[in-house]
């Protein structure tokens, strides 16, 4: 039921997230746009001022020169008409004289006039093929889930990071997070297990988590706290202290779930404890997602744990395995690693077996300890001796 409401949370989530992303695209397309229309309007209108400016010139310049010219033809009229010979002399002397200055300044004008004034539009080629082009602007795709079932699986990675033990978990951005208990730093790998960012932590710490909001969550067990981690900015903050060493931790339906050596504990998003279950010898934790209940591994048994009832129930056994790190995938279906077994468990979300893989072959150094699925077709595993390998999930056999 947990797991429905939270796919169900995501989906209105992430159906948001795209309309707003959709809605800023084409929003900054249309500014785009509007940016490209304001500019050539811009530089139209100045062509145009400039080349009425210029015709304005030449007109003033061509009726001075014109009214020049009736000017000294009107002299020469009534010259011939009422002056004497000496006075057409005089005048057909200044005209000469006029004629010469006439006929430079004029000389700077075309006989003929290259263009009408019309101005015609070519449109560019990618902006006219733009509408036609533009048949739909983009797709949704639901976000591929990891699950095993029957599928193969190939290991990409492995580094061995010489430590004791080691657990990682796959945050937001794509990148594998690890706890190094030895060492008590935490850093961050991308899927290659190259080290991108390293954070030294006051204490040991013993399992990692995150939220859907993606803040990174350590458990220190003998410190007895939980601290959060902004690995990127190096900096850690100290969330709130528990009432007994804290080993396993997860996050679930907004609460921090810790198992310890007396029991399990429940405390709120803020560090205040609400709730212990009595139950020794829990280790690894994870949500059960198609029930409101909480996985742990307690050595050879598989737990069911009901938040609410406090209700336990043994899903798996199997003598001498030893389990340890616990994940699920989407459908529900169960992982946990057995440490002395060296094996990989698969199970319904009942506890079924469905299968075990032995993964002796892949020659991890140490105990198989932790294991984490991520969204997509991966999952990570440590051991004991601080081995991480990163394995994939191919297609069905």
């Amino acid at each position: 039921m947990s797991f429905c409401k939270e796919r169900q949370k995501n989906l209105h989530v992430s159906k948001e997230t795209i309309e707003q992303g959709v809605d800023t695209m084409i929003n900054d397309f249309i500014s785009h746009l509007e940016s490209l229309r304001a500019s050539f309007k811009q530089r139209l209108e100045k062509y145009e001022q400039d080349e009425s400016k210029t015709l304005e010139n030449q007109i003033s310049n061509l009726s001075n020169l014109l009214s020049r010219a009736k000017y000294q033809k009107q002299l020469l009229t009534v010259s011939v008409e009422q002056g004497s010979n000496e006075e057409c002399l005089v005048e057909r002397e200044n005209i000469l004289k006029s004629e010469g200055e006439i006929k430079k300044n004029s000389s700077v004008f075309p006989v003929k006039i290259p263009y009408d004034g019309k101005l015609s539009f070519h449109a560019d080629s990618e902006f006219l093929n733009l509408k036609s082009k533009l048949t739909t602007i983009g797709r949704y795709i639901e976000l591929e889930k990891g699950c095993m079932k029957r599928r193969k699986i190939k290991m990409l990675y492995k580094k061995d990071l010489n430590c004791v033990i080691c657990s990682a978990v796959f945050d937001h951005q794509g990148n594998i997070i690890i706890a190094d208990y030895a060492h008590k730093k935490v850093f961050a790998c991308d899927l290659s297990l190259n080290c991108k960012s390293t954070i030294l932590v006051p204490g040991k710490p013993w399992d990692i988590t995150c939220n859907r909001a993606g803040l990174i969550f350590v458990s220190l067990p003998f410190e007895r706290e939980v601290i959060e981690l902004d690995i990127k900015n190096g900096v850690v903050n100290k969330l709130f202290s528990t009432s007994a060493n804290c080993r396993g931790l997860c996050w679930m339906n907004d609460k921090f779930y810790i198992a310890s050596s007396i029991g399990l504990q429940i405390y709120s998003d803020v560090g205040v404890k609400e709730d212990e279950i009595q139950m020794f010898n829990t280790w690894m934790l994870s949500e059960k997602q198609d029930l409101d209940c909480i996985l742990c591994t307690k050595n050879d048994e598989l737990m069911e744990i009901s938040v609410h009832s406090k209700k336990k129930k043994t899903l798996f056994e199997r003598f001498g395995s030893v389990f340890r790190g616990i994940s699920t995938d989407y459908e529900g279906n169960i992982y946990t690693v057995g440490m002395s077994s060296s094996k990989l468990y698969q199970l319904s979300s009942d506890g079924n077996l469905i299968r075990e893989l032995n993964l002796k072959d892949f020659h991890l150094k140490g105990n198989l300890w932790s294991i984490r699925l991520s969204d997509k077709n991966k999952f990570v595993i440590t051991t004991d001796e601080g081995c991480v390998a990163l394995f994939e999930m191919t297609d069905d056999v």
